[in-house]
């Protein structure tokens, strides 16, 4: 017969679910299996970027329409903030040619911290400016956490090619 841990583990769970629906709800989301965080990051870069969201959330393509009709790819990239980074993130923007922009929500420890927002005619020269030396220069980006700590400590040093879209008041 299971313990207490086993008791405690199944009412966290269930308190999970609840705060889960509340977000879904707070961000005007149908429920689904949908992962929290690409739901949130997809509801943040509309908000900020003043877009409107797919109405299919599990479309190809894009997830956010901007008001001048440009579409916006939105991804998240989530890590600890201590040690190396277990999981990288390729920006590699859909072959759709009206995806002008792509979205990156950089989640630390369970935190949003930034949303990055990639420019598909300056992929090339982001690549350039990081002193990338991987394959499909200008077709994709392999963002690793020093990257995106260089990118997130000099933003000056970047603008134009990619731009913090949201900050978080308190940056890690």
């Amino acid at each position: 017969m299971p313990g207490d841990a086993f008791a405690q583990g199944v009412a966290r769970l269930g308190q999970y679910v609840c705060a889960r629906r509340r977000l879904l709800d707070a961000i005007a989301r149908p429920r689904s299996n949908r992962d929290p965080f690409a739901e949130w990051a997809e509801w943040l870069a509309a908000e900020v970027m003043h877009g409107t969201r797919a109405i299919n959330p599990v479309q190809t393509g894009y997830d956010v329409e901007l008001p001048d009709g440009v579409r916006v790819q939105v991804k998240y990239l989530a890590n600890t903030s201590d040690g190396n980074w277990r999981n990288g993130h390729e920006v590699r923007f859909p072959e759709d040619p009206s995806v002008l922009l792509y979205a990156l929500l950089v989640v630390l420890d369970l935190e949003p911290v930034h949303l990055l927002v990639f420019h598909r005619a300056r992929l090339a020269d982001l690549y350039d400016r990081l002193h990338k030396r991987h394959a499909d220069q200008g077709q994709r980006l392999s963002l690793t956490k020093a990257n995106y700590h260089k990118i997130a400590g000099n933003p000056e040093q970047f603008a134009g090619l990619v731009d913090i879209a949201w900050p978080n008041p308190e940056p890690a």
